[in-house]
């Protein structure tokens, strides 16, 4: 089983498990920071960073969620590629994951389907470390 190691990122002056993520789709691929969220029934990015993978975003799949403010808004499924790598070695693997509008400073939110259901992810927290065991 291959394990990849991250430690975590800075956002907001605070250390968060935030981990680089290659997204690719028929166009360019693009690298995102996004945070491992639990909380998150779904693995969402940015409506812009489908922009800036040449989708047409509003094409996909359309549902709704609720934003950790309780808000209700839309959210719009695509099948991509999502590629991690850490210390030469690299895993990639199919997901449908949903773009939608998200604060400025958020690439995106890797949640239960699309990040969790391929993967064994442990949070150490005192060492600000995420280790990622994939299963496929």
């Amino acid at each position: 089983m291959t394990t990849l190691v991250y430690p975590f990122g800075r956002r907001r002056n605070k250390y968060l498990p935030l981990i680089p993520v290659i997204l690719a789709h028929k166009g360019p691929a693009i690298e995102v920071y996004a945070q491992v969220d639990s909380g998150a029934d779904t693995t969402i990015f940015s409506e812009e960073v489908g922009e800036l993978l040449k989708l047409d975003v509003k094409k996909g799949t359309k549902r709704s969620f609720r934003s950790a403010t309780g808000h209700k808004q839309p959210v719009y499924y695509h099948k991509l590629t999502l590629q991690l790598e850490a210390k030469s070695q690299a895993i990639s693997y199919d997901a449908v994951v949903g773009f939608a509008q998200l604060p400025p400073d958020v690439g995106g939110l890797l949640g239960l389907i699309g990040f969790f259901d391929h993967f064994i992810v442990t949070i150490n927290q005192s060492k600000k470390l995420i280790l990622l065991q994939y299963t496929g």
